[in-house]
């Protein structure tokens, strides 16, 4: 009986003072190789600076609850969260996926236009990723315009705004044209290359 009561006794302050520990990702139990991933740790009752973070065992440096982890490998990343003192207070698995570029027209901003003519540039989304805005160190796409099945226009880009030669093509365009935009290679922070699916876009009427 009174192993019983010390074992139920035990229990009961474990949860009665045990902290709660809430580690918030973009996606789930998701992070995205070779990219900052943001993440907020909130430990209850306790103050920002007094816990510590690791990330496969090593420090982890932050700034008012919110951190950056950038993973190296697509391998899973442990987290974990510890008093000053080393006491664990949480301990979570990642898992680690791959980034995924998907290319998007630049239309101009506020004005409805979706047609090809008015296009400026192109874009990335990256699947997955509720923030796009991810620097770009190096790009490289073809930009192919055909006619009847004949090649009109052909063009290596290495910007993400058009050249003026580009504009002009564009903007000759007629109906049933096909431009293509493959060959779509970028190259993200820590020489992390990346392809992109290629986009086909029909000029109409």
């Amino acid at each position: 009986m009174k192993r019983s009561l010390l074992i139920l006794l035990t229990f009961f302050c474990s949860v009665l003072f045990g902290q709660k520990v809430l580690i918030k990702t973009l996606e789930y139990g998701v992070l995205y190789y070779g990219v900052a991933n943001p993440i907020d740790i909130v430990v209850e009752n306790t103050k920002c600076n007094n816990f510590k973070v690791l990330v496969n065992d090593e420090v982890l440096e932050g700034n008012y609850c919110s951190y950056t982890v950038i993973p190296k490998e697509i391998k899973n990343v442990t987290i974990k969260v510890l008093t000053k003192h080393g006491k664990l207070l949480e301990k979570k698995q990642f898992q680690v996926k791959a980034v995924e570029p998907i290319l998007v027209l630049n239309y101009p901003e506020n004005k409805g236009d979706t047609i090809i003519q008015k296009n400026r540039g192109i874009d990335f989304l990256f699947k997955g990723l509720v923030c796009s805005d991810i620097p770009i160190q190096k790009l490289t796409y073809k930009i192919t315009i055909i006619r009847n099945d004949t090649v009109v226009f052909i063009s290596i880009q290495d910007k993400r705004f058009f050249t003026e030669e580009v504009i002009q093509a564009l903007n000759e365009v007629i109906t049933d044209d096909l431009v293509l935009f493959t060959d779509v290679k970028l190259t993200l922070a820590d020489n992390l290359e990346l392809e992109s699916e290629s986009l086909v876009y029909k000029v109409k009427k």
